[in-house]
């Protein structure tokens, strides 16, 4: 089961709607959850699979996933660990540094933070029953207002930290006043 795709794991098409990859989900969580037989690691398969396949920016992340694995050459061997890999004294390498591709990676508890956010979200445009243009508006303005929010909160706590430092500082000093103190 490792080697499958959440594709393959789901039972549907690579070009699957979201429509279509619920009703998998629906279908097979009702065969295999723990509470009817199947075990809760299968199980933890198919809601990862879910969540991700559900979620347009995880998908699109999964799938490109997919094409670089398929398309990605073998990793070059490592090289020899040898007691002067390193310079030398001349200043050349022996075993030049090799260009490897930065890419940070959000933790896998941060993307599923952002998106049970973008489905909250995403749930409060439907409930308010605005459609096309004016919901694309929506969570957009809603993106905004929850980055300014969060920005907010992070400036509130460097103020709060800058206020704290100087009484951190005076109890630092009277701690060392009183050890010092003590000392002789």
């Amino acid at each position: 089961m490792a080697e499958d795709t959440l594709y393959e794991l789901l039972g549907v098409p690579d070009d699957a709607t979201t429509d279509q990859i619920k009703s998998a989900y629906r279908r097979l969580s009702k065969t295999y959850h723990p509470d009817r037989g199947g075990t809760a690691a299968f199980f933890r398969q198919l809601q990862d699979a879910h969540e991700t396949l559900s979620d347009p920016l995880l998908r699109v992340e999964y799938d490109r996933s997919l094409d670089t694995s398929a398309a990605a050459p073998p990793p070059p061997p490592p090289p020899p660990q040898g007691p002067r890999s390193g310079a030398t004294k001349q200043g050349q390498w022996k075993n030049p540094p090799q260009a490897t591709e930065s890419r940070v990676s959000e933790p896998l508890a941060v993307r599923r933070f952002l998106s049970a956010w973008s489905r909250a979200i995403n749930t409060l445009a439907s409930m308010t029953g605005r459609r096309g243009r004016r919901r694309q508006e929506f969570v957009t303005v809603a993106w905004i207002v929850t980055v300014i929010v969060m920005l907010c909160v992070v400036v509130a706590l460097l103020q709060a930290a800058r206020d704290l430092l100087p009484l951190l500082l005076v109890g630092l000093g009277i701690f060392w006043w009183q050890r010092h103190k003590a000392v002789k």
